[in-house]
């Protein structure tokens, strides 16, 4: 069974991009810093779960480098805050996003909000979730 959905591609892909976290200016070298300097940070303060492992630095480095070749930025951004929120999920240890923010470093923080690690409003998650799904019913 499909779902129906009222919007154009395109009128699906402003939109996203509209309420995305991330900052399509952002550059993709840095991108990739970013990541892993948050693995490293979670690596030195004694994290072990796979997440923090470096072959995830290697594997992001070939998934950014395929996704920039095919000019997918948004696609790439999108990837890398699942990253990094893949991680929060791994190390957060019941703290609240907000609350493990702010207990990053300073500089860490700065990083990760280039890459939309942030905040959001309840309306904007949910935005998100739905616009993900038409993104992704739209792939198949």
């Amino acid at each position: 069974m499909s779902v129906c959905y009222p919007e154009s591609n395109l009128e699906v892909y402003h939109k996203f991009k509209r309420v995305a976290p991330f900052q399509l200016n952002v550059n993709v070298l840095e991108v990739q810093h970013i990541i892993s300097r948050f693995r490293k940070y979670l690596r030195n303060k004694g994290y072990s779960q796979n997440g923090v492992f470096e072959i995830h630095d290697i594997l992001c480095e070939r998934k950014i480098q395929r996704l920039s070749n095919k000019k997918e930025k948004l696609n790439l951004l999108y990837q890398m805050y699942g990253e990094a929120l893949w991680l929060y999920f791994q190390t957060s240890e019941g703290l609240s996003f907000e609350k493990y923010l702010e207990e990053l470093p300073n500089e860490l923080q700065h990083d990760l909000s280039q890459i939309g690690f942030i905040p959001l409003e309840e309306k904007d998650v949910l935005e998100i979730c739905r616009l993900s799904e038409v993104l992704l019913s739209l792939s198949h």
